[in-house]
């Protein structure tokens, strides 16, 4: 992810100062060997019309091999922002993609097997939220939520952009906007809806304040030190769940990685879900007892 970021910076800014507005505004088409954006763009890399069409058959083959394990109001409603463009699949007037699917199910599993209602207001940490992807469609759900999204800082600055476009009438704070003793707590967010940080500013969340922390296919991918970091911290400010979908171990993967098995509980927590998911991982739920 260094290199990654590396990479990001190279194609983001102008002389390391000015930001390049016209990749930002088109940031799916963003050459990188990162999934990032790409699987969100299934179309957009250069294929045959063949090789499309077999994508376009299976994406929507999912879609309703999913209809099984996804609750319905979630299933009919997803899609892929329509406010940006993005070479998905259009099938009933949504934009489906791989990505979707898996967030999709995601939430579905968070609504059916935690007591978060939709009307609820929840405070919610994505860690490892990419450009938002997660959490806009969380929202749109749990339209009363407050997100705190962490990412790194070349990651952060696209989340910033499309979560911008898609919640016009959100109040989003960034992290240039803070000073530097603030705290995140209940009144942090009497002024704001969403806060985009990066990784060491977790340390900033107040004792017990996060009703859902939510981690896919990130933890499994960092160092052992980083993932030790984020596990600490989830024990310290989670209040009731926690939610992750991320690899067993590092056996076998390009990852040095802190998978599933090296997660360090400091607490109790209850095990509400624990099982392959349809997303290749392992899936974990638990509730924390303190």
């Amino acid at each position: 992810w260094e290199k990654h970021s590396k990479e990001f910076q190279n194609q983001i800014f102008f002389d390391k100062k000015k930001i390049n507005k016209n990749l930002l505004k088109n940031f799916f088409k963003f050459k990188t060997e990162v999934g990032l954006f790409s699987v969100a763009s299934p179309l957009t890399e250069k294929k045959t019309k063949l090789s499309k069409y077999i994508e376009i058959i299976q994406i929507i083959a999912n879609y309703h091999s999913l209809s099984k394990k996804v609750k319905h109001e979630i299933l009919r409603s997803v899609s892929e922002s329509k406010l940006f463009n993005v070479d998905s699949i259009i099938y009933r007037n949504q934009l489906l993609s791989d990505r979707v699917h898996s967030q999709a199910y995601y939430l579905s599993q968070i609504k059916k097997n935690t007591d978060l209602q939709y009307d609820d207001k929840i405070f919610f940490l994505d860690i490892g939220s990419g450009y938002g992807s997660f959490s806009r469609l969380f929202m749109n759900f749990f339209n009363n939520s407050k997100g705190i999204l962490v990412d790194l800082p070349e990651t952060n600055l696209f989340a910033s952009y499309y979560l911008s476009v898609n919640f016009p009438k959100k109040r989003i704070k960034f992290f240039s906007d803070l000073p530097e003793d603030f705290v995140i707590d209940h009144k942090f967010f009497d002024d704001c809806d969403l806060v985009i940080l990066p990784p060491f500013a977790v340390k900033k969340i107040s004792n017990d304040l996060i009703d859902l922390v939510v981690n896919t296919a990130s933890l499994g991918e960092m160092s052992v030190e980083y993932g030790e970091f984020y596990l600490e911290e989830i024990n310290r400010i989670t209040k009731k769940y926690f939610y992750s979908s991320n690899r067993k171990n590092s056996i076998d993967s390009i990852w040095s990685g802190y998978g599933h098995y090296k997660y360090k509980f400091k607490y109790n927590w209850q095990t509400i879900l624990y099982e392959n998911s349809p997303t290749w991982h392992l899936e974990y739920l638990g509730r924390i007892i303190k």
